[in-house]
């Protein structure tokens, strides 16, 4: 008979492989294999009658996954750490989707508060985490973040940061640069004419003014909009620096 995962340790699944794409699957597994399917367990699907609880569909459904724990994972990861986070948040109340956590001889489970205990099965689970899911329609059902990449994904490097501020500070200017000239062109030109007195108009006078620096309007102009932009780098790189002397959260 078919059968499926329920959707929120699929979720679950692909919050790994985003936080890790390149993670060793070996270890990674669903459905239970034959010594599973002759005793009561959640990787058994839900519907052949041989699973801890029942819930409240019809659809054939296995509420337990393994994850291999080998990685490679981003640096500051591993399977403890991320173990750990999705403990931390059933045993805080922000999550409440699982029943139970096994991984390297220790279980933790809704039954008992989520605190740690050691687990005397005979799979010590030391090569992959067990995640098993509650049976109740909200929580198996439910697809929300788990908390591993607010953890563990999305690392910007000061490189990176390095080469955003300096590549659109750098368009920016780029962009202003025919617009400035444009307007600049489109003002000179409607008071070039403008008489002054000797014969001179208003244009002519301007150029000439800043002729006498050795430099022309547009010129002037483009420079001292670089030089803002000079500014605001600065002010990017300031914040930059705040990011990056900001501690990670404790795990």
């Amino acid at each position: 008979m078919a059968w499926i995962l329920v959707p929120s340790l699929v979720s679950l699944r692909s919050e790994f492989n985003e936080v890790a794409p390149a993670r060793d699957r070996a270890s990674d597994g669903a459905i239970g294999d034959g010594e599973h399917s002759q005793n009561s367990s959640d990787h058994n699907p839900d519907e052949t009658g041989k699973t801890p609880s029942e819930d409240a569909d019809s659809v054939n459904e296995v509420h337990a996954i393994d994850v291999d724990n080998t990685g490679p994972w981003p640096a500051g990861m591993s399977m403890e750490k991320a173990v750990q986070v999705v403990v931390l948040r059933h045993r805080t109340g922000l999550d409440d989707r699982l029943q139970n956590v096994i991984y390297n001889r220790r279980i933790w489970s809704r039954s008992w508060g989520w605190t740690a205990r050691e687990y005397t099965g005979p799979n010590p689970h030391d090569h992959h985490a067990h995640f098993s899911s509650r049976y109740t329609t909200a929580q198996e059902s439910d697809r929300r973040p788990w908390g591993l990449l607010a953890q563990f994904g999305d690392v910007v490097l000061q490189s990176d940061i390095d080469e955003i501020v300096t590549t659109t500070t750098t368009k920016v200017v780029a962009a202003l640069k025919p617009v400035i000239t444009a307007v600049v062109g489109d003002v000179l030109k409607g008071i070039d004419t403008a008489p002054l007195r000797n014969g001179r108009t208003v244009g002519g006078s301007i150029n000439a003014l800043v002729a006498e620096s050795g430099d022309g309007v547009v010129n002037v102009i483009e420079r001292e909009t670089a030089a803002r932009f000079d500014e605001v780098t600065k002010e990017l790189t300031a914040v930059r620096q705040s990011l990056t002397q900001t501690p990670p959260p404790a795990v």
